[in-house]
């Protein structure tokens, strides 16, 4: 009697008879005696109902935090043109526009740890309510 191995095709076909006896969705619609939908966005979105408030400020938070990244660069551009100045040989500087954006400065990045804080948070509760 020859083996499998001395005729390919006949190798293939079991192979692939195989494997269509063991693919996990073919095994689960013919329990379920019906087509399952193999369409990943359509079984999501009815998950996603009970945390679209969540995603939606989490989506605010991330494009606050974007402001805030764009306006570090305004604050320290403004410190040194307004702030600084030079007169001759030497240097002035005024301590109340400096003092004030660096206090914006602070504030900045305070606001920004705190908002990613948040955003981190809600996206977690929001993540851990899907999959439950």
């Amino acid at each position: 009697m020859a083996s499998l191995s001395n005729h390919p095709g006949l190798a293939r076909e079991t192979a692939a008879q195989d494997r269509a006896r063991h693919d996990d969705l073919r095994v689960e619609e013919q329990l379920a005696r019906q087509k399952l939908e193999r369409s990943m966005w359509r079984r999501m979105i009815p998950l996603l109902g009970p945390v679209r408030g969540r995603i939606a400020a989490v989506a605010l938070v991330e494009t606050v935090l974007v402001g805030f990244v764009f306006l570090r660069p305004w604050l320290i551009r403004n410190m040194i043109d307004r702030g600084l100045a030079r007169a001759g040989d030497t240097w002035s500087w005024s301590p109340r526009i400096v003092g004030a954006m660096a206090v914006l400065l602070a504030v900045c990045w305070v606001a920004r740890f705190a908002l990613a804080a948040l955003s981190q948070y809600l996206a977690g509760t929001a993540a851990l309510t899907v999959l439950a």
